[in-house]
């Protein structure tokens, strides 16, 4: 069976489960404080995200990957996570009415990203014909962009913690 997800599918659900995670129920009323059934579906959302995230490492790393040649061609759907998934996975946790919960986990997975970015994902190649694919893969590993930074530290301003705002901007 083959699988038609790639790395824009399953960044546009993680999205979709990040926004999922800062909303509140339809019948909130927004000057009042967070219902437990809206901070439960938050929680619950921003876990989908990262579930998605997981599964994206889990399909690659159960099966052994090569260099293509005539004999192995390059493995079909070898779909590897990028600053985007993981940006909108951190988003998803730093907005989410589950504080501080999901502060935590936004930390976690910012160290979990910055640990990446010196990893060298290149034998894993492509699976895309695409040039910008390829180079987004191949040599560099990750690198935590301005805006996964802004996801964590608006999270501690939110929360009113400037200690922990400033750590994460120390690290920049």
């Amino acid at each position: 069976m083959i699988n038609a997800a790639n790395i824009i599918a399953y960044n546009a659900t993680i999205a979709a489960w990040a926004r999922t995670a800062k909303n509140r129920g339809p019948e909130a009323n927004f000057r009042s404080k967070p219902s437990s059934e809206d901070i439960i579906r938050s929680r619950e959302a921003a876990e989908k995200a990262e579930d998605l995230l997981r599964e994206m490492w889990s399909e690659n790393t159960n099966r052994t990957l090569h260099l293509p040649d005539r004999k192995n061609p390059m493995p079909r759907n070898v779909i590897l996570p990028d600053v985007v998934s993981y940006s909108s996975v951190i988003s998803a946790y730093a907005s989410s009415l589950d504080q501080p919960h999901g502060m935590n986990r936004a930390r976690k997975l910012l160290s979990e990203l910055e640990g990446c970015a010196a990893l060298d994902f290149s034998e894993y190649g492509s699976t895309d014909s695409d040039e910008d694919s390829l180079k987004s893969t191949r040599g560099r590993g990750f690198q935590p962009s301005t805006t996964t930074y802004n996801s964590v530290l608006n999270a501690f301003a939110q929360a009113g913690d400037p200690t922990s705002a400033e750590e994460i901007f120390d690290s920049m």
